[in-house]
């Protein structure tokens, strides 16, 4: 028999629970002012936990976004995800939530389960690739071109004082978002590198570390007279031949479908997509809750 309680936040240190985490939010959770307004609602089966719903709700919002929701593959199909959102909505309309949101991965068993449980009519928010790089050898890739006279690409640990100072004053809002999302995690030092024209930033390619094995591709950025000059490709090329040098075997990208540019999600779709060991889509949905 399923039953469903209530942990503490301590708990998100433990590795069975972190194992139920996708990769990205559990470094996230990692940061504890991100853990001020988590609940998380827990499946037990026995002493065991096969299922888990982890939700952002401050007292104060009337909007809980979800972060989280895992089944074990064995248990799915039995109505745990159904029963973990009706018990966790339970507890928000107590807590004068009016409105619940939801990224989750799209599979024919969330797709269902967002219609049984009322929610909104999804819609694709992201893309996700997922590539081992021992076997990564599309042909831009093996010959991504030269950079062109006075370009040079400079190792995100080597820049200068006064590169610092120009990056603080450019800001990182105007980029490319290859994965979607900017990060407030340290950046990468393996494989994020400037782009400089003579002495000047050209651009950069901005990477995160998710966990041990994988690199998050986050942030490509071209100033607007450097664009369209062949410029991008061995830039996000030797990020990835870097890595693919080092001990660490993954690279994950995510394509936001509504911010990134079209030329990029292109270049992705045809040059990316085929060559991903996993590929899937992240939905969004909502439901408006009851007022008690």
């Amino acid at each position: 028999m399923v039953k469903y309680e209530f942990l503490g936040k301590e708990t998100l240190d433990r590795a069975e629970v972190l194992g139920m985490l996708d990769p990205e939010f559990r470094q996230w959770v990692k940061r504890p002012e991100n853990r001020e307004h988590c609940l998380l609602l827990a499946a037990m089966e026995g002493d065991n936990l096969v299922g888990l719903i982890v939700a952002d709700a401050a007292e104060d919002s009337p909007i809980a976004h979800i972060q989280s929701l895992f089944i074990k593959p064995e248990k799915q199909g039995e109505g745990i995800g159904f029963s973990l959102l009706s018990h966790l909505e339970l507890k928000l309309n107590k807590m004068g939530v009016i409105k619940v949101t939801i990224e989750i991965p799209e599979t024919p068993e969330t797709l269902s389960l967002l219609k049984r449980a009322h929610f909104s009519a999804p819609i694709r928010l992201f893309e996700n690739f997922f590539f081992d790089l021992s076997h990564f050898n599309p042909p831009w890739y093996e010959n991504p071109g030269r950079l062109p006279a006075n370009f040079s690409l400079v190792p995100w640990e080597e820049m200068t004082p006064a590169d610092k100072s120009a990056l603080l004053i450019y800001g990182k809002n105007e980029g490319i978002l290859l994965s979607g999302r900017d990060s407030n995690f340290p950046v990468e030092p393996l494989n994020s590198y400037l782009l400089k024209h003579k002495d000047e930033i050209a651009g950069w390619m901005e990477t995160h570390r998710m966990d041990k094995n994988t690199i998050n591709y986050s942030h490509l950025f071209l100033f607007p007279e450097w664009r369209f000059k062949r410029l991008a490709i061995p830039l996000l090329a030797k990020a990835i031949r870097t890595q693919a040098d080092s001990e660490v075997p993954i690279a994950f990208f995510e394509l936001n479908l509504a911010e990134t540019p079209t030329a990029w999600q292109n270049f992705i779709k045809k040059r990316l997509r085929p060559h991903s060991d996993t590929n899937y889509f992240t939905l969004y949905s909502n439901k408006i809750l009851n007022v008690l």
